[in-house]
């Protein structure tokens, strides 16, 4: 359910009030892009990805009902969008530094560890659908429930994902083969 402040937010972006517009984004932007680098593992991707989201987001704001809170709106677009991109194209540690890498920020000005790069690599050899629920659930802390939402898939659908996916990421972590759990 969206907070009375974000709702009032909301009715002065439809109001086209330049300014709600603006912190909308503000406080949207940097939480979104990190799920659509994740999952697109490129920062030029993900930047595409949320701009185009932020269109939708724009032309759909008048229909937002309010019963989801915004952000959690906002990051189903931006999973399908990063999904439809992620699809289209052709991808290929410890477990707690696991966990600790994917709970790390994706911005254009980050320098990852040589760590973050075998993980980037582990993830990109997940399917689009189990990167998305293994970063939702690991790196972003949603629950299956919300996560079954969010991808619009049955909540076992999403556990199992995000459960598979991560038993692939730690196997790829520790250098074994994984092409037997596709």
């Amino acid at each position: 359910m969206t907070n009375p402040e974000e709702a009032q937010l909301i009715r002065r972006c439809l109001e086209k009030d330049r300014s709600a517009w603006q912190t909308l984004v503000e406080r949207h932007h940097r939480p979104l892009y990190s799920i659509a680098h994740r999952i697109l593992l490129n920062p030029e991707d993900a930047e595409d990805a949320v701009q185009d989201a932020w269109v939708r987001i724009t032309r759909s704001l008048p229909r937002f009902d309010g019963r989801a809170s915004f952000r959690t709106w906002a990051t189903r677009i931006v999973l399908h969008r990063s999904l439809t991109k992620a699809r289209s194209m052709h991808p290929t540690m410890p477990v707690d530094d696991l966990l600790e890498n994917l709970a790390a920020p994706a911005s254009g000005d980050w320098n990852p560890s040589p760590d973050r790069l075998d993980l980037d690599r582990a993830l990109s050899d997940l399917s689009p659908d189990e990167r998305a629920a293994v970063i939702l659930h690991y790196g972003e802390g949603y629950t299956f429930k919300e996560i079954a939402e969010l991808l619009e898939i049955p909540q076992r659908t999403a556990a199992n994902r995000a459960y598979r996916g991560f038993r692939r990421l730690q196997k790829a972590m520790r250098g074994v083969s994984v092409e037997n759990d596709r």
